[in-house]
């Protein structure tokens, strides 16, 4: 499943300083997420939209 993969990747050490940098920006007010993915919501920005509301 993309989600799991995509999560995966996440965990890798250069990723996950990104991942805590977008946590960062969101403690600080909204954050817009773009993606131009034919899916929205099997996409990276979705992912990465559930991590940060504490869902993931």
């Amino acid at each position: 499943m993309f989600a799991e993969r995509y999560r995966a990747e996440l965990r890798e050490p250069d990723r996950a300083a990104a991942l805590e940098r977008l946590r960062a920006l969101a403690a600080g007010g909204p954050l817009t997420l773009l993606t131009a993915s034919g899916s929205p919501p099997i996409s990276q920005a979705a992912v990465l939209a559930e991590i940060l509301a504490g869902e993931g």
